[in-house]
């Protein structure tokens, strides 16, 4: 991280990401309202506003599979999950064109940008990430019992074991209450 870069603070329940997520977002919304930060946590309830958060997503997972040498097809003519998209390799010629350290950076900036776009997705919201993603990751990790996890044989995803429960956000909520900032000024990392 730069010297100049903000400090983020350890009890602040933004990460740094988290931080840089609410800067952007405050830069741009003067511009396009569609960039505001939830004032009342909530996900925003215009149609514009949740389309260009999905866009945003979307746009990073595809440079992530591109970056992956993958292309997503669609099997059906709606796309209502992710089973729903069959991802094909492009072309190993094709495929070995590109330097595999160039390849390794791409990979590293979509996985990058795709976290950057999903934690964005949090903070329009009006909540900070740190509290829900540590949730998270508790969850996730609670999938490995006895040091193994369940695989689905199709996919690779490990699968929820028996009594698996699942992050509760509204309990995260209740315990972290947090405004989140609505001018640069108020960011934590920039006021110290």
């Amino acid at each position: 991280m730069p010297e100049n870069a903000p400090k983020v603070l350890d009890d602040c329940p933004l990460s740094r990401v988290g931080i840089s997520n609410v800067f952007t977002k405050l830069c741009c919304q003067p511009y396009d309202f569609r960039q505001r930060i939830a004032k009342i946590p909530g996900v925003p309830s215009d149609g514009p506003t949740r389309k260009l958060l999905g866009a945003l997503v979307v746009e990073e997972v595809f440079e992530l599979l591109k970056a992956l040498g993958l292309q997503a097809a669609i099997k059906g003519t709606v796309l209502v999950e992710f089973k729903d998209i069959e991802l094909v390799p492009i072309p190993q010629d094709e495929y070995d064109k590109v330097h595999p350290a160039e390849r390794l950076d791409d990979v590293i900036d979509a996985a990058g940008d795709v976290d950057f776009t999903a934690i964005g997705v949090i903070i329009a919201c009006g909540r900070p990430d740190k509290p829900h993603l540590r949730r998270i990751c508790d969850a996730n990790d609670s999938k490995i019992v006895n040091g193994a996890p369940v695989i689905n044989p199709e996919t690779g995803k490990y699968m929820k074991p028996p009594g698996f429960t699942a992050p509760d956000h509204v309990q995260v909520l209740a315990e972290t209450p947090y405004t989140m900032p609505q001018r640069i000024a108020d960011i934590p990392a920039w006021n110290d």
